[in-house]
């Protein structure tokens, strides 16, 4: 990014706040590069790097901190775009030698890429969007990212991050051709940033949930669903058991206890697993 931007690209980051708290430093000398700007999605007041302090904030400041950004959403020239799943860090990049964490990614190009940066800047202008330096000290550093890609590079998983980024693969694959994109319909489904008052009519704005929801119901021979936690709910039980009844077949890939990250959301996931084996769903 920093060198991005010192050839004149506009870098605009967008992080939810959920768990920098290690981060604040980085993130400020990353804000603080000429041409880049960063802000946080609802930050936490407390900007210091004791998590019992952050942990006891999460506490009484819930109904405001329990509401997350899981965005995942790369946006280059309102021309090509990548979404998923993938957070920025070693382990999903398959860098880190204590954890590996597997993510799918969907290249986009089309007319869906505007509609993919006009979501993002409904994000970025929103209330909940606060910008870096309103929070974080300044930037005591400048970053340093040839030392950060050295770095990098002295690990064996490095290293081959590193040599697969220089080959320019699979962008150079799809540019030639030899990795030909499928050209098809897409529809973006999002929520809003203020999620919660549309949810209680408050405010005028999207839901995702709702045609995904249409879209399920309109399934008639097999549901395929991987994601890194089920907790369907008693509505989203009675939807895929409906699904069932009419003889659909559905087929659930998700994380085990073992390859779980967050012991929380399993928690909320294995009380469902026998109603929905008994519903007929396939895990």
């Amino acid at each position: 990014m920093a060198r991005a931007a010192a050839r004149g690209v506009r870098v605009r980051v967008l992080i939810d706040d959920g768990e920098t708290v290690a981060g604040d430093d980085e993130v400020a000398a990353l804000d603080g590069q000429a041409g880049i700007e960063v802000r946080f999605f609802n930050p936490f007041a407390y900007r210091g790097h004791i998590e019992a302090l952050r942990a006891l904030e999460f506490l009484l400041a819930l109904p405001r901190l329990d509401y997350r950004m899981h965005n995942k959403l790369f946006v280059a020239d309102n021309a090509v775009a990548l979404i998923g799943g993938r957070n920025i860090g070693d382990a999903y990049f398959q860098v880190e030698p204590q954890a590996q964490v597997a993510d799918d990614d969907v290249f986009v190009a089309g007319p869906m890429v505007r509609e993919l940066s006009a979501s993002f800047d409904e994000y970025w202008n929103s209330a909940s969007a606060i910008p870096v330096r309103a929070l974080a000290a300044p930037a005591r550093a400048v970053l340093a990212p040839r030392a950060a890609a050295a770095e990098l590079a002295g690990t064996p998983d490095g290293a081959a991050l590193a040599r697969r980024g220089a080959s320019g693969e699979p962008l150079r694959g799809l540019l030639s051709g030899q990795l030909p994109l499928v050209w098809a319909h897409a529809e973006l489904v999002h929520d809003s940033p203020d999620k919660q008052a549309v949810e209680q009519g408050w405010r005028i704005g999207s839901l995702m949930r709702r045609p995904v929801v249409a879209a399920v119901q309109a399934v008639q021979g097999e549901l395929l669903m991987i994601t890194p936690y089920v907790i369907p709910g008693a509505a989203g039980l009675r939807l895929l058991q409906g699904l069932r009844e009419r003889g659909v077949r559905v087929r659930v890939l998700t994380n085990s206890m073992q390859s779980s990250t967050v012991a929380a959301a399993q928690s909320g996931y294995m009380r469902w697993r026998v109603p929905l084996l008994d519903a007929g769903v396939a895990l």
